[in-house]
């Protein structure tokens, strides 16, 4: 791979993601620069860079902001994770799509405006929608049914329309991501992990529902991180739109999920209390093949090993 250490990389979205990737990057040696609309330091500097990287205020909607930080840093790379989740979106649509498409917007514009080499976006495996148990490939026509499905599938859209000389897009659509969150922030599986994990170690019943055909795929954060690296270190692109699925490429259940927490916390008091289905649809796992032959990505992080490496971050 290229030697990448000439290289500026902004990571817009200082969240759980940006967090990881940032300290992902930084120990390859790659000059990272962060920045947040609401930068949390206590989180940033605990789960972040060991190496000094710096963590600035920034309104990715603001697009003279957004220029001059660029201009400033001469970053030729952008990481894009940041993004309205949650509550949020169904509270506040119009904000939620200010941010969520046209800032995804305006940020693309002003990378190709300027040159950016390469941006990378992270999505969600939450825009292909169910597919009956079917493994998921980038190819697959997306059906995304929430709101902010919806918002990131035409934020993927908005940026296949600017990729191209100069700026290369790399869109990444990650299962669902697991490990050590900002207080109160963070996608449903993410709140979903903290909640049981803090729960089982504090001696606390956790109850949880799932129905019969209730599957989901999960990551673990540092396994997102290192293809975020990866898709930065890929010293060139066939095209310059592309889209790899990240993820382990298998399904968990509650049981599942039950089982790798008891291997975690054997005194986990977890209930699963079995509902019924709301469809006879499920959803499929990621076909992660292509990810695998272009970026060289493979999951290192199983449900258990995620567990464990979450348990020994936070101290818990």
């Amino acid at each position: 791979m290229k030697n990448r250490t000439q290289d500026r990389v902004l990571i817009i979205g200082a969240g759980q993601i940006g967090t990881f990737s940032a300290r992902t990057l930084s120990e390859r040696g790659i000059s990272t620069i962060c920045a947040d609309l609401e930068p949390a330091l206590g989180f940033f500097y605990r789960f972040g860079p060991t190496q000094e990287v710096s963590l600035t205020q920034l309104d990715m909607c603001d697009h003279e902001a957004v220029r001059k930080l660029l201009e400033r840093e001469r970053c030729n790379i952008i990481v894009l994770c940041a993004g309205l989740l949650g509550s949020v979106i169904e509270s506040d649509p119009e904000r939620a799509r200010a941010v969520n498409v046209d800032g995804v917007r305006k940020v693309a514009e002003l990378a190709a405006e300027i040159g950016v080499a390469r941006l990378i976006y992270v999505s969600s495996f939450a825009v292909y929608g169910l597919s009956d148990g079917v493994p998921m490939r980038e190819s697959d026509p997306p059906t995304p049914r929430s709101l902010y499905s919806k918002m990131i599938f035409e934020a993927e859209n908005v940026l296949r329309g600017i990729a191209g000389k100069p700026t290369q897009v790399i869109v990444l659509r990650p299962a669902g991501v697991f490990g050590p969150i900002r207080y109160g922030r963070g996608s449903h599986s993410a709140r979903l992990f903290e909640r049981i994990v803090y729960k089982a170690f504090s001696g606390c019943e956790i109850r949880l529902q799932a129905a019969p055909l209730d599957v989901d795929e999960y990551i673990y954060v540092k396994d997102v991180a290192s293809a975020i690296l990866l898709a930065v270190l890929k010293e060139e692109f066939d095209e310059d739109y592309q889209i790899f699925n990240v993820g382990i490429g298998h399904l968990s259940t509650a049981k599942d999920l039950s089982i790798a927490l008891h291997s975690v916390a054997p005194q986990a008091k977890l209930i699963i209390e079995e509902i019924d289905n709301h469809t006879d649809l499920k959803r499929g796992p990621l076909d992660i093949s292509r990810a695998q032959r272009v970026l060289g990505f493979s999951a290192k992080f199983d449900l258990v090993a995620g567990l464990q490496d979450y348990v020994q971050e936070t101290g818990l």
